[in-house]
């Protein structure tokens, strides 16, 4: 099984678990890259996609939507997989339809889909906690909990759960269970 892992990431977390999920495949045959780096027209030549991307702001990164708005095909089985820090997944889950929309119009099959949080190693801890600073009271709060609670991620679980993750969609489809 031929098998493409692309991502899109801008604070290296959707890289970081990319970089994982592909170490966990390595007796697969997997090439992994950017997304921006992938040829829209080589998709069709792959069994599966992993695709990847951080979310900002809610949405998904743009170099995902525009590979799959130029390929004229894509594989027959896709994962999906993105990092993001946010608390409410109702906040990013409508802005990825798009992306599920146009998957399933091209005849494509998404099997399953990884999140998990990822810190912005960018910036300080306060100036984190400055971005919430104007919040009501109430929900300063638990938005700074929030800021505190994503530290760190992808952690070590985030890591072993992706590992887990790619290994069981491989499993599921060598018994036919997708």
């Amino acid at each position: 099984m031929k098998i493409v892992m692309a991502y899109h990431t801008q604070t290296g977390n959707t890289k970081k678990i990319a970089e994982t999920m592909k170490d966990a495949l390595e007796e697969e045959d997997v090439t992994i890259s950017s997304i921006s780096e992938v040829d829209p027209s080589s998709l069709k030549s792959y069994d599966l996609a992993f695709l990847g991307t951080g979310i900002y702001g809610g949405l998904p990164g743009k170099t995902l939507k525009k590979l799959l708005r130029d390929a004229s095909e894509i594989p027959p089985k896709i994962v999906l997989f993105y990092t993001h820090a946010t608390a409410d997944p109702k906040i990013y889950k409508k802005f990825l339809k798009r992306i599920r929309k146009r998957i399933n119009e091209a005849g494509s099959m998404i099997l399953d889909e990884f999140e998990c949080l990822g810190d912005d190693p960018r910036l300080t801890l306060d100036e984190k906690l400055e971005r919430v600073k104007d919040l009501p009271p109430d929900k300063q709060k638990a938005a700074e909990e929030a800021v505190k609670n994503l530290i760190g991620h992808p952690n070590t679980e985030d890591l072993e759960s992706a590992r887990y993750f790619v290994k069981s969609i491989i499993k599921r489809i060598k018994t036919g269970k997708l």
